[in-house]
C-alpha cells in the first residue's frame, strides 16, 4: 500500500477519510457518564485504530476484517451516531458497513472461525502499518476540540 501505487479511488477515499470528522466519537469516547469514560491518550489511539481498520475494510472489501475491542469501541459510538455513521460510510464506502455483533458467539465453530479471521486481520494491520515505508495516518483533532474537552474554550 504504497502511495505511488494507489488508484484515484483509493486517494479519494484517503482524501475523504482524512476529512472526516471524528470528534463527536471521540467525545462520546472520552465522556465518563456517557462514553467509555477513556483518556484522551486511549481515545486518540481508540480512533487511530478505527481509521486503520476503515482504511483495511477499503483495501480488503471481500475479507473479513475483524476488529480489536479498543477499535470495536470507537466503532460502537460511530454507529450509535446512526445519522453521522449513515452519512460517513455512504460517502466512504457507497454502503453503510454493517456490524455483526454475535460472531463468534455461536458455538465452537462459530469461535474458531472469529479466532481465525482474527488473525488474519491482525496480520493485515502489520502488513500495512508497521513500516515506515507504508502509509500510516495520523490522527490530528483539531485545537477547538481539547479546548473544549479541557474547558478553555465554547462554554
Amino acid at each position: 500500500m504504497n502511495l505511488e501505487d494507489l488508484s484515484e479511488q483509493d486517494r479519494k477515499f484517503l482524501e475523504e477519510l482524512k476529512a472526516t470528522d471524528f470528534e463527536p466519537i471521540a467525545y462520546k469516547l472520552m465522556n465518563p457518564d456517557e462514553g467509555k469514560g477513556l483518556t484522551l491518550e486511549e481515545t486518540i489511539s481508540a480512533i487511530e485504530q478505527y481509521r486503520r481498520f476503515l482504511i483495511l475494510k477499503h483495501f480488503y472489501p471481500d475479507r473479513g476484517i475483524v476488529p480489536t475491542r479498543e477499535i470495536d469501541k470507537a466503532w460502537h459510538c460511530h454507529i450509535l451516531d446512526t445519522v453521522k455513521y449513515r452519512e460517513d460510510c455512504q460517502r466512504l464506502f457507497g454502503e453503510v458497513l454493517e456490524h455483526f455483533p454475535y460472531f463468534g458467539l455461536r458455538g465452537e465453530d462459530d469461535q474458531k472461525r472469529l479466532q481465525q479471521f482474527f488473525s488474519e486481520s491482525q496480520s493485515l494491520f502489520e502488513k500495512n502499518f508497521r513500516s515506515n515505508h507504508q502509509i500510516i495516518f495520523k490522527l490530528i483533532l483539531p485545537r477547538a476540540f481539547f479546548l473544549f474537552y479541557l474547558g478553555l474554550c465554547c462554554s
